[in-house]
């Protein structure tokens, strides 16, 4: 029996990535594994040589980001007013592939969005909270633990194809390092993901970027040498979960 494994989904905005998620999820709890997103892998498997201080806001923030009670989420926002993690993180990243990979990778996401910065901050916030959950994974020696994420390394890495970025500067990025075990596409008409997307209000992505979204997902989804799964309708979701049971068990 393999002693952990990690799953990562990839697809265009409103391919339903968040919804097959949650249900993945819940069907391996119910077989009994051990299955974590990256924050909370992170909060509760951060290694153990720390303070007390640590440990009691590690904790905290644990049962927070756990709870699904709308008070508890509200305290959660507050509690993130006053303490980080970044100290923690930065710990992790130091690494010297970290950081190669993090500056050829903003260098690239800014020459594509040069003048959004609102868009680069947030994929430095949610590369530094995976990439560091990664790393800690990886040294995990507790057996039956299952790493799923709603995305991933290769979401992050689809960004950058937006703007006919050149496939091959994907070599000189080296983010296979941070590729999870199993990659899940999720394979959604585009009119369907426009049709959710406005219902979300989310009216800013075009039905031409949705059409670039999915092309680049499907050309690192092919370029990926992990194990693989394609959903394209809810039935698959059975066929994936028993996949990954057997790739997990045997």
């Amino acid at each position: 029996m393999q002693k952990k494994i990690s799953v990562e989904f990839l697809g265009t905005p409103g391919s339903g990535k968040s919804f097959y998620f949650f249900k993945l999820q819940k069907e391996l709890e119910k077989k009994r594994f051990k299955t974590f997103n990256y924050l909370n892998l992170f909060l509760k498997y951060y290694p153990f040589n720390i303070s007390t201080f640590q440990s009691i806001k590690f904790e905290i923030k644990l049962r927070l980001n756990q709870s699904r009670f709308y008070l508890f989420k509200y305290i959660n926002t507050v509690f993130d007013k006053f303490f980080s993690f970044d100290d923690e993180i930065n710990k992790i990243i130091r690494k010297k592939k970290i950081k190669i990979f993090f500056k050829q990778y903003f260098k690239f996401l800014k020459d594509a969005y040069p003048d959004n910065n609102d868009l680069l901050s947030k994929h430095l916030k949610w590369l530094r909270n995976e990439i560091s959950s990664i790393e800690v994974f990886k040294k995990l020696k507790e057996k039956q633990i299952i790493l799923i994420n709603s995305e991933g390394i290769n979401q992050r890495i689809s960004r950058l194809q937006l703007n006919n970025f050149n496939y091959k500067n994907l070599r000189n990025l080296n983010y296979k390092n941070f590729e999870s075990d199993i990659v899940v596409l999720i394979d959604t008409s585009i009119n369907k993901c426009k049709k959710r997307l406005l219902a979300r209000n989310e009216k800013r992505i075009s039905l031409e970027e949705l059409t670039k979204f999915d092309q680049t997902c499907k050309k690192i989804f092919k370029l990926s040498k992990k194990k693989k799964f394609i959903i394209k309708k809810n039935q698959d979701l059975n066929k994936v979960i028993k996949q990954i049971n057997e790739y997990f068990t045997y």
